[in-house]
């Protein structure tokens, strides 16, 4: 508790409470985390806008596993995972992990806050050249991932944040990656994971995926670019399951005469039933728009240095979710910007903040598994 506000509510107090803490969440704290409000959330836990009482000018993203029940370890293990694979991937278009652990019991990972609106938002109205362009640069990012053994398993625009100053695409929500250099996985064998529009066949079938499962979910955010609509129409999941593992759908430039039609055939290896049959990876994927587009998009430096990250959380020491302590994050703080910024807070959750002009870092992890 604050002892500057004695009538602070601890977060972990509030998140005990259940139903009834919800309304004290807001200005609760969480080690050296203020909450100014709750952007999301779902069975398993909780997105909060928050800042940290010592530098009032820095606000986060916190991500909170819920107490309790729900609370398995396999969720904690997952949540952990996400941190770590998080915080090792610092790339301008990834969104970088500020601090992460458990304080107060309560295990959180604190992500930056972004500005801004969602991809999904994006393509709704931008020019075809920005929505490609954006587009571009999600696939190198996701291509940096992949060439450090991470796959995302669950791209959609959704999950792709554009920061309001220069219009760079921010990939988010790692929380069902996996590191393909790990023999086992958190998924447990035949589960199937992921979002049905941009789901790879071999996702649909519960197998292992890959980098080209990834390729897939974006081929079919490049189909969506291009026509404003899905490859693969569907009345119902299950038709649209269907359709997914037959791979047939028109060509982009069929389906909006306006698109270019030298990117038909990207889209189609992209999209390719079979995993081997795709783009190895994202920077394949990106390497093939290009060249269709006769553009480049290799302006991106990845893994150079990064400013110091900000004062870890304080006492009570932080342990891990299952082993090791989690270090505090360094993050990559780059100024992006949307196009038509807006208020977005979660697929179930509110928007942040009173002025109505923020998006969270974790629009699309208020969905919670």
């Amino acid at each position: 508790m604050d002892p500057r506000r004695p009538d602070s509510t601890s977060l972990a107090a509030a998140l005990r409470a259940g139903p009834l803490g919800v309304r004290r969440i807001p200005g609760s704290t969480l080690g050296p985390y203020e909450v100014v409000s709750e952007i999301g959330r779902g069975g398993f836990g909780v997105v909060l806008r928050a800042r940290r009482r010592d530098q009032p000018d820095v606000d986060v993203a916190l991500k909170v596993l819920l107490d309790g029940a729900q609370a398995t370890a396999a969720r904690e293990r997952r949540f952990e995972r996400e941190a770590e694979l998080s915080r090792a991937l610092r790339h301008p278009g990834i969104v970088p992990v500020r601090d992460a652990g458990r304080l107060d019991g309560v295990a959180f990972i604190a992500f930056e806050f972004v500005e801004g609106t969602t991809l999904s938002s994006i393509f709704e109205d931008a020019p075809l050249a920005r929505r490609l362009d954006l587009l571009t640069k999600v696939a190198r990012a996701v291509g940096y991932a992949h060439a450090r053994g991470v796959v995302h398993r669950d791209l959609k625009p959704a999950n792709v944040l554009v920061r309001a100053s220069d219009g760079r695409p921010l990939v988010a929500d790692f929380g069902l990656a996996r590191d393909t250099a790990l023999d086992s996985s958190l998924t447990r064998t035949g589960a199937m994971l992921g979002t049905p529009a941009y789901m790879a066949p071999e996702q649909v079938a519960a197998k292992p995926p890959s980098p080209a499962t990834d390729v897939f979910a974006l081929g079919v955010m490049l189909f969506e670019a291009l026509t404003g609509d899905l490859p693969f129409r569907a009345e119902n999941v299950a038709m649209r399951y269907a359709a997914i593992l037959t791979g047939r759908h028109d060509a982009p430039s069929r389906r909006a005469p306006g698109a270019p039609p030298a990117l038909d055939a990207v889209v189609r290896r992209a999209i390719a039933a079979r995993p081997e049959d795709r783009y190895p990876d994202a920077g394949a994927l990106a390497d093939a728009i290009d060249a269709a587009l006769g553009t480049s998009s290799r302006d991106d430096e990845a893994d150079g240095p990064a400013p110091a990250a900000p004062a870890p959380a304080s006492a009570p020491p932080r342990r891990s979710l299952g082993g090791a302590a989690w270090a505090p994050a360094r993050s990559r703080c780059r100024a992006v910007a949307a196009r038509r910024p807006r208020a977005v807070a979660g697929q179930r959750g509110r928007a942040a903040g009173g002025g109505g002009q923020a998006v969270s870092t974790l629009r699309a992890t208020s969905r919670w598994r």
